[in-house]
C-alpha cells in the first residue's frame, strides 16, 4: 500500500534536493516579489560555438532585502502563486541601486 504522501517525514525520509540558481535582480517594482534573471551557458554540439540564453523567474522575496541589480541566490519552493516557484534565499552582493 501506499503512505499516504508523507514520504517527506519520519525516519528514512527520503528528501529531494532543491534546484539553486543564482541571478541577478532586474525588476524589484512588486511587493514581495523580484523578477530574477538567469543566463546560462553552453555550448553547441554541431556549431562548437558558445550560446547563451536567458530566462526570468519570478522570486517570492518576503522581507524585501533584494534590490534592483543584486546578485541573489534563489531555491526552489512550493508554489506561492500562479508563476512564483521560488524564494530567494540569500542575497550574494549588493547592485547598489534602487
Amino acid at each position: 500500500m501506499g503512505d499516504g504522501g508523507n514520504r517527506e517525514k519520519g525516519e528514512g525520509a527520503i528528501r529531494r534536493r532543491m534546484k539553486q540558481f543564482t541571478g541577478i535582480v532586474v525588476s524589484a517594482k512588486s511587493d514581495k516579489t523580484r523578477a530574477v534573471e538567469v543566463k546560462r551557458l553552453w555550448t553547441h554540439r554541431v556549431y562548437k560555438k558558445k550560446v547563451v540564453r536567458t530566462k526570468r523567474y519570478l522570486v517570492h522575496d518576503k522581507e524585501g532585502k533584494a534590490l534592483l541589480n543584486d546578485l541573489v541566490l534563489f531555491g526552489e519552493t512550493r508554489p506561492i502563486s500562479k508563476r512564483k516557484r521560488y524564494v530567494i534565499l540569500r542575497v550574494v552582493r549588493p547592485g547598489g541601486g534602487r
